[in-house]
């Protein structure tokens, strides 16, 4: 054994100590990336399962750690496993699909090991592009993009116009390196092999026959019209890259793509203030990016995926709105969770799938113990909707609420109810009877109902003198 690998032993028998230290698990790859020197094709099978012991243990507690997927990735590609390589990318994207590096890295891997299967890295390349496509940080990748374009471009397919069409989607994008992407245009317009057909890839048909009208169809007035169309819509989208620029600052700088477990006050806040100023002014689907961005620069907090949420509702995008909750539902602590489920029930209730709403707040008290009283609050505003002729119904499901929380609050909710004075004093004036013994008296007392001033309250004003008679109410409320 070497002292190398006697190290990787010493940090895996820490660990069994300390779990949950980060900085522990990334000396525990590092240790094992180096066991008698660099990994490489030559090193010896202890040495390599070690290492993907150690990134496998790593990512299955840490999965946000997208840099060291990558590094997993490239491993492996290194040893000239490429199917592990590529299933260890596509794990990868599972928790960074917004992450423009790791779609560089993916792609970057596909090209070094392509055959003769273009038509599906064409694919992968739009796939990313609806992902991180309006990214402001995405030209790396469009550069990519038109690289592969190019280079596998003839007769037999439509690469070249692909390449055009893409200089004017990144014309009308905010990019951190936009001028050299301005460049690449111009550069494009003003070539003597850039043909009119190519000029019709580049522009909606209906402003290119305007052009060629007033040019008389000539293509070096034609591209001169152009450039100046062109150096407009620059200046605007340079403005436009400015402002983003003052708060992508902020969020690359605080942002470690670990989906961090704690993120502070800051970070938030300079997030919240970067979606507000883009919510309004840029087309859905470059906001939805962002947020996307957000979730996984703040490891899916609450109150972010709430804020995303009530964009798509806002939006009327309910689809992608119940995605959003799902897929982050199971990532968040309890309380969280909670309160992404009432927002889903909400959703379904608002969208006329009240049946499914039930369903869902019916099963999770199912399967949990210790169910807030928001859950059967959910519940109880369920059935009022489903079951608002049958009084006795729900007068009869407040009080076994009640007697599962032992929570007097609902006699709150149910007085609310468009449940008649008659049935309402009835359910009331079962847990005042003159002893215990009677109807719901021992419940009554095990929710302490004499101190409950609003009880009384609600129970004064749906009942007669003759109704409370013999019945012993406290004195400040008589």
């Amino acid at each position: 054994m070497t002292e190398l690998q006697g190290n990787w032993n010493s940090i895996s028998i820490t660990l069994l100590k300390d779990p949950h230290d980060v900085r522990l698990w990334q000396s525990l790859v590092h240790s094992a990336e180096s066991q008698n020197g660099l990994i490489n094709k030559t090193s010896n099978h202890v040495e390599v399962q070690n290492l993907r012991t150690s990134y496998e243990s790593f990512l299955e507690r840490f999965p946000f750690y997208l840099k060291y997927w990558m590094a997993y990735a490239l491993w492996e590609r290194r040893l000239n496993n490429n199917d592990r390589a590529e299933i260890v990318f596509s794990r990868a994207l599972q928790f960074g699909q917004h992450d423009v590096t790791l779609w560089v890295a993916y792609l970057k891997f596909k090209i070094e090991t392509l055959t003769n299967n273009i038509g599906d890295v064409l694919q992968l390349f739009e796939a990313a592009r609806l992902k991180i496509g309006y990214h402001y940080h995405s030209f790396e990748f469009y550069q990519l993009y038109q690289k592969f374009l190019n280079t596998y471009a003839d007769n037999t397919n439509s690469f070249r116009k692909k390449s055009i069409l893409l200089l004017r989607v990144m014309l009308e994008i905010p990019l951190y390196n936009y001028s050299a992407s301005y460049d690449q245009i111009i550069s494009f317009l003003s070539s003597p092999s850039t043909t009119i057909e190519d000029l019709s890839s580049f522009m909606h048909e209906t402003a290119l026959k305007a052009l060629k009208k007033s040019s008389q169809n000539n293509k070096r007035l034609i591209q001169a019209d152009l450039e100046k169309i062109i150096a407009d819509a620059y200046i605007v989208n340079q403005a436009k890259s400015y402002q983003l620029f003052n708060y992508e600052i902020l969020v690359t700088s605080n942002s470690s793509s670990c989906g961090a477990a704690s993120i502070s006050v800051d970070q938030l806040e300079t997030w919240d203030n970067y979606l507000n100023a883009i919510e309004s002014t840029y087309p859905f689907d470059y906001v939805a990016q962002l947020f996307e961005r957000s979730l996984l620069s703040t490891g899916n907090n609450s109150k972010i995926v709430i804020k995303y949420f009530n964009f798509c509702f806002a939006s009327r995008k309910f689809t992608k709105a119940r995605n959003v909750l799902r897929k982050t539902m199971s990532t968040l602590e309890r309380n969280a969770s909670i309160q992404l489920l009432l927002c889903l029930t909400d959703l379904e209730i608002a969208t006329g799938s009240v049946l499914l709403a039930k369903d869902m707040i019916s099963r999770y008290i199912s399967v949990n113990n210790n169910v807030p009283d928001s859950i059967f609050e959910k519940l109880l505003q369920i059935e009022a909707l489903i079951s608002s002729n049958d009084e006795e119904y729900l007068c009869n499901l407040v009080h076994e609420i009640m007697v599962v929380t032992n929570s007097p609050a609902f006699f709150e909710k149910i007085s609310k109810f468009p449940i008649s004075r008659t049935n309402l004093k009835n359910f009331f004036l079962q847990y005042v009877c003159k002893t215990p013994e009677e109807r719901h008296g021992k419940l009554a007392a095990s929710m302490d109902l004499k101190s409950r001033g609003f009880f009384w309250k609600i129970l004064k004003n749906i009942t007669s003198e003759t109704d409370l008679e013999g019945i012993s109410v406290p004195q400040e409320y008589r």
